[in-house]
């Protein structure tokens, strides 16, 4: 089943599978939702966190629901959720709200900001190249910036980061220590294990915990400048 929306801004909360509320009435066994004109909203709502598979910033798939002209945009609610963002995701922000949530960007994706809440929140960026900058004047609140080309991930209040990526640079005034599986800094871990990583440093004081240069899989070059 469908449903149309009027003119006039609306709230759909997601509350379950193909299930949400809006404008005080109860829908269930929906398959999509077309907005329809009027600053409309997606919002998490159910009892457990959700999952938003973004392909715009007023366009995606929530809970098996797909939404469209959605102009208000996203949001995550009070549990933890995770958003996979299509490469065709542009020029928006993401505001996962409370809970442990889960952002799944693309490094070449432009102009997107992502905006982590007071819990753990993880981002994975998938790329070939990334460049790292982590914001030094907020530092404490998880900060910083990934790009790729002409592609720009804004992110704050994340505390792991995993990057899949071949090579990677990173640069933050911050002292880091490297171990066999991570990058951490004072309020970021980044997990490299995933792949063997090319990573190049451009920061404070390095310590080194556990970490081999012979190594058979994870890091396999480490640049520190």
């Amino acid at each position: 089943d469908s449903v149309m929306g009027t003119a006039d801004a609306e709230a759909y909360l997601v509350t379950g599978d193909e299930a949400f509320t809006a404008q005080n009435m109860i829908f269930s066994d929906i398959e999509s939702v077309d907005g329809n004109g009027g600053n409309d909203s997606v919002t998490a709502g159910g009892a457990s966190g959700s999952t938003f598979e973004l392909e715009t910033v007023q366009q995606g798939t929530v809970d098996n629901i797909h939404f469209s002209n959605i102009l208000a945009g996203f949001a995550g609610g009070v549990h933890g959720d995770t958003f996979d963002l299509a490469s065709t995701f542009t020029n928006g922000t993401i505001n996962g709200g409370d809970g442990d949530d889960h952002f799944i960007v693309a490094s070449t994706n432009e102009g997107v900001t992502i905006l982590g809440g007071d819990d753990a929140d993880t981002l994975t960026v998938n790329g070939s190249a990334v460049t790292w900058v982590l914001d030094d004047s907020q530092f404490n609140a998880g900060n910083g910036t990934a790009s790729e080309g002409t592609g720009q991930i804004t992110f704050n209040s994340i505390a792991t980061i995993n990057n899949n990526s071949d090579a990677w640079d990173l640069s933050t005034v911050d002292d880091v220590t490297v171990t066999e599986t991570q990058i951490v800094t004072p309020s970021i871990a980044f997990n490299y294990s995933a792949n063997p990583l090319e990573v190049s440093l451009h920061t404070g004081n390095v310590q080194m915990d556990g970490f081999s240069a012979n190594r058979e899989d994870g890091l396999s070059q480490l640049q520190i400048t």
